[in-house]
């Protein structure tokens, strides 16, 4: 039986007063959690502060690895200072290496990258990943009024072409200015915009700048906003590229061929629907550990009782599909 692979757990960080904003946004335009990203309740790890106990409650779920997120203060795209941006990650990536180091291969971690370190930013990838261990990057879905695809970013992408990395793309809520979401003052609708739309927004982006043609070995995932979205904008934009490009790889081509993953929530219903459409083998069980909204200790059994979910299809989705991903397992 395949490992169970959780593919978006994450390390929290505190609340911060970054370049005199408090981040997360308390209040006004866009603003994120009441309480701030600081996790209550039951977990016994929240900042890989206690790593026996967080492999614990991993036991309780039968989960065997765990891919890290740090909560994305530390990806914000609104640091202006380019030199901190870049600090800030290196500084979050030796901390979670060094955390990590005794739990037996158990957590693993993506790599936090500041795009807007431009001069620093590839080189911080093949540290991370070279010398860290780390199984991809995190990266948010836009910065600023710069997509994935501005020239700004190549250099980035074509070091992780030359990696054959997998780049996570993570939204938060009320961190950074998203122009759907700040057009809500709570946290309510806010964060019910904040990521699905900004990843049909980054996914967009990715084709209409040609990244998947440009950089055949990068694999990309959307990360906490659920799947349900995911056919519709695909065939969308599958309708857009005929006319666009005639002769053009559809985008459900690239799901296909395992270069597109999409994370499910548990219990999430749309699954069937997604796998009727788009196949098994881009969906990613992500248990959100250990946020507030986070379902554990039940994640894992509310994957397996989604209606419909043939045992063959929970196996990929609980693992061989984040094991392909991540490249934790050759053909896994």
């Amino acid at each position: 039986m395949s490992p169970i692979i959780d593919a978006d757990a994450h390390v929290s960080i505190p609340e911060n007063l970054v370049e005199g904003r408090m981040v997360p946004k308390p209040a006004g335009r866009g603003p994120g959690t009441p309480r701030g990203f600081t996790p209550r309740g039951a977990p016994k790890d929240h900042y890989l502060d206690n790593i026996q106990g967080r492999l614990q409650d991993m036991d309780l779920e039968g989960v065997e690895v765990q891919v890290l997120y740090p909560d994305l203060v530390l990806v914000d795209p609104e640091i202006q200072d380019r030199e901190l941006a870049g600090a800030m990650a290196r500084a979050f990536n030796d901390y979670a290496a060094e955390r990590c180091r005794d739990a037996g291969g158990r957590l693993k971690r993506v790599a936090v990258i500041a795009l807007q370190d431009k001069a620093g930013t590839a080189d911080e990838l093949e540290r991370a990943i070279k010398d860290l261990d780390c199984c991809g990057a995190v990266i948010a879905p836009f910065f600023g009024e710069r997509m994935l695809s501005h020239p700004d970013f190549e250099m980035f992408f074509q070091r992780a072409n030359g990696l054959k990395a997998a780049i996570a793309v993570h939204g938060v809520t009320g961190v950074y200015s998203m122009p759907w979401q700040d057009l809500f003052y709570n946290t309510f609708a806010a964060h019910m915009v904040a990521m699905p739309v900004a990843y049909m927004v980054a996914l967009t982006a990715l084709f209409d700048g040609d990244m998947f043609e440009k950089y055949p070995n990068i694999r990309f995932a959307f990360l906490e906003g659920g799947c349900g979205w995911a056919p519709y904008w695909v065939h969308r934009l599958d309708e857009h590229l005929k006319s666009r490009k005639p002769g053009h790889t559809p985008a459900s081509q690239f799901v296909h061929d395992g270069r597109i993953f999409f994370g499910c929530e548990p219990g999430e219903y749309h699954i069937p629907h997604v796998i009727e459409e788009l196949g098994d083998g881009c969906l990613l069980y992500s248990s959100d550990y250990p946020h507030g909204d986070s379902k554990w200790p039940h994640t894992v059994r509310m994957i397996r009782e989604v209606p419909g979910v043939s045992e063959s299809t929970q196996r990929k989705i609980l693992g061989a599909n984040a094991a392909r991903f991540y490249g934790l397992i050759e053909n896994g």
